[in-house]
């Protein structure tokens, strides 16, 4: 499962946000963080295509480059620097939790299969053993092989589902057909959409409910989100702070 951030505020020690030498800013003085120190920030292209999820510290350089076309969201920390010789002033960046950043991508991120792992698979599966029908704990899970290995099977989306420990050792090294375990559901691969809710696990509000209009509906994740929406009143309200 996803798990949606609640908003909270802590003020920390700028000295852990130093930013990189050259870059001009220097952040002497406490931020005002919304989300914790762990939070990241969805970088997108100008043409609103999902880029990567980057730290506050990266975020920041983005803007002090002028780098940051335009955004989206909540202001979730703000960067404060010297003061202005001439006025007196105070220089800040506020960072927002969404980002669009200029320049065009040399990589087509459509043309890209997202990178697997066992936690995004899990994920993807809801946590279903693809054979019984069961939900687990991740850590009675396993990556399960539909063609097994040992018949030229591959490790790719489309050929793995998740399993538990009982079903994958009960079906061994046969096919479903084979071993007469027929599959609960259908392998997919996530599209870049999905690929980014997956490879984060502190997503706020408003970011779930950006990545969440373009998940195709058909995916087991889009019903994993409305699920997760029409039972958490909470975050219709965090994502329209």
């Amino acid at each position: 499962m996803v798990a949606v951030c609640h908003r909270k505020q802590v003020y920390c020690d700028a000295d852990a946000w130093r930013a990189k030498p050259g870059s001009g800013l220097r952040c002497s003085h406490p931020l005002l963080v919304q989300g914790g120190l762990n939070v990241r920030v969805l970088k997108l292209s100008a043409h609103g295509l999902p880029q990567s999820w980057i730290t506050l510290e990266e975020a920041v350089l983005h803007y002090a480059a002028d780098d940051v076309r335009w955004t989206m969201g909540s202001t979730i920390a703000v960067f404060r620097g010297g003061h202005n010789a001439r006025t007196g002033l105070q220089s800040s960046i506020e960072v927002h939790s969404i980002i669009g950043t200029r320049g065009v991508p040399r990589i087509n991120p459509h043309e890209m299969e997202p990178g697997l792992s066992n936690t995004k698979l899990f994920a993807r599966d809801r946590n279903v053993c693809a054979y019984c029908g069961k939900v687990f704990h991740a850590d009675e899970l396993t990556r399960e092989h539909i063609i097994p290995l040992c018949q030229k099977g591959q490790t790719s989306w489309m050929n793995l589902v998740t399993a538990c420990r009982s079903c994958n050792h009960r079906k061994g090294p046969r096919t479903p057909e084979q071993a007469r375990m027929p599959l609960l559901y259908a392998p997919y691969v996530p599209s870049i959409w999905e690929d980014f809710i997956l490879r984060n696990r502190r997503i706020l509000a408003d970011q779930m409910e950006f990545l969440r209009m373009h998940v195709p509906k058909t995916s087991r994740l889009a019903q994993d989100l409305v699920l997760d929406k029409d039972h958490a009143p909470e975050f219709e309200n965090f994502s329209n702070a």
